[in-house]
């Protein structure tokens, strides 16, 4: 484990309106553990970490705590264990999944959506793969201030290429030792937990779109007007 498989800067992603997110402002990454080497971005450490992990994923004290940061925890599944996920397999897939974050965790979007437009920089979102509950959040933030769909949908699809990497990081820090049994099923009756298909990020942004856009579904959950204001100044590049 040298560094982290998954992890990238948003910055230089184009709005629809023409303009671009600013670099080394809104980071997006898998898990990191202790040891790591540092990514090769020009915006490290980051000084506001936003983990998305339940509290059963947590494995003592955050890496990443260190003197000026701050580690908020933000857990969008109240549940992301092996058995939990092959329970709740059968029927099921990403865009279920990720329309279920939507429906049943909206506050906690809102809060994420504060901690990256007030909170120090940089800021780094991150759950245990960054593909799925990192996947959505990252969504709902770009695509609140502009970012236009295609943009959103090629940075989420970036992670179909890192998964063989999160997944030997995953092996050699014993993650799911004990549970080898357990993640085979699971891959078995649901192989699309190791895939970032466009179309499930695509459904989350139709339905953003549906309730009148994301600025307005995160008014919904919460999040106050010049939050979302201070979002857009914060991310989009003058």
């Amino acid at each position: 484990m040298t560094s982290m498989s998954n992890v990238r800067d948003v910055g230089g992603l184009r709005l629809a309106d023409g303009g671009t997110i600013r670099a080394g402002v809104l980071l997006r990454s898998d898990a990191p553990y202790a040891g790591d080497a540092a990514p090769g971005l020009g915006a490290w450490p980051p000084r506001t970490i936003v983990d998305l992990r339940s509290a059963r994923e947590g494995n003592g004290e955050h890496p990443l705590a260190i003197p000026g940061a701050a580690v908020h925890q933000v857990p969008l599944s109240a549940d992301a264990s092996l058995d939990h996920l092959l329970s709740s397999a059968a029927g099921s897939g990403l865009v279920t999944l990720y329309l279920a974050m939507l429906a049943d965790a909206g506050p906690r979007f809102a809060t994420i959506a504060a901690l990256a437009a007030d909170g120090p920089g940089p800021v780094l979102v991150h759950c245990a793969a960054g593909k799925d509950r990192t996947g959505v959040a990252i969504a709902v933030l770009l695509a609140a201030v502009g970012v236009a769909e295609e943009e959103i949908v090629a940075d989420y699809a970036v992670t179909q290429g890192n998964m063989t990497g999160v997944v030997e990081r995953f092996q050699a820090a014993g993650t799911f030792r004990g549970q080898e049994d357990l993640m085979q099923r699971l891959l078995e009756r649901r192989p699309e937990i190791l895939d970032a298909p466009a179309a499930a990020i695509t459904e989350v942004l139709a339905t953003l779109r549906a309730a009148g856009g994301a600025e307005s579904w995160l008014r919904a959950q919460g999040a106050g007007e010049e939050t979302l204001e201070r979002l857009r100044t914060r991310l989009v590049a003058p």
